[in-house]
């Protein structure tokens, strides 16, 4: 990485940790191993079964904007570990860690797109979104996942997926924007 990228990264994570552009790269690099060390302690105790632990330690960095900590907070509120289940929650911090880019959230929203679970079925946007998992991290699993929904779809509906893949860019809110966009249209997608 060039020294250019490595101080876009570090801005970035400033950002992320809600500190000024300013900040020394020290204090930077020094919070960010806090986050991957506190995300990896999360990780430990919801291992150990100590899931309400493990939210408390996944919160804090959820709402500091680490996309793996979101994905947590989501599958807990998912399944009611350690917190009581709320579906809503866990679409918001599904969304929000898929708008950060994390394909794991991705491929979460299109199951539950796809199964109709705590959201209204929708197989275009779940095709759309296999799609963008697919293109940000290419893989056998991915591509099945999205070859399997289109076997249900007309060739109208495949072309609205990829119309609507095209348009679900990491970052700025886009794949949520994308999702209520298409909730919106209903019927004339499922």
């Amino acid at each position: 990485m060039d020294r250019r990228n490595f101080l876009i990264t570090l801005g970035i994570s400033a950002l992320l940790l809600g500190q000024a552009q300013s900040a020394p790269q020290a204090d930077v690099i020094e919070d960010a191993q806090k986050m991957l060390d506190g995300y990896a302690n999360g990780k430990a105790l919801y291992g150990a079964g100590q899931y309400r632990e493990a939210f408390r330690v996944f919160l804090p960095l959820a709402k500091a904007g680490f996309p793996q900590a979101k994905m947590s907070i989501a599958y807990q509120y998912e399944l009611g570990q350690g917190v009581m289940r709320n579906p809503g929650q866990a679409m918001r911090w599904y969304q929000s860690a898929a708008d950060d880019g994390l394909p794991a959230a991705i491929i979460a929203l299109g199951i539950a797109y796809r199964e109709g679970q705590w959201v209204k079925r929708n197989l275009v946007l779940s095709y759309a979104l296999f799609i963008t998992a697919n293109t940000i991290a290419p893989g056998k699993a991915n591509d099945a996942l999205s070859r399997a929904v289109a076997e249900s779809l007309t060739a109208e509906q495949k072309h609205l997926g990829r119309k609507l893949a095209s348009k679900m860019k990491p970052g700025h809110g886009a794949i949520t924007r994308i999702i209520k966009q298409a909730q919106r249209i209903g019927s004339p997608i499922l």
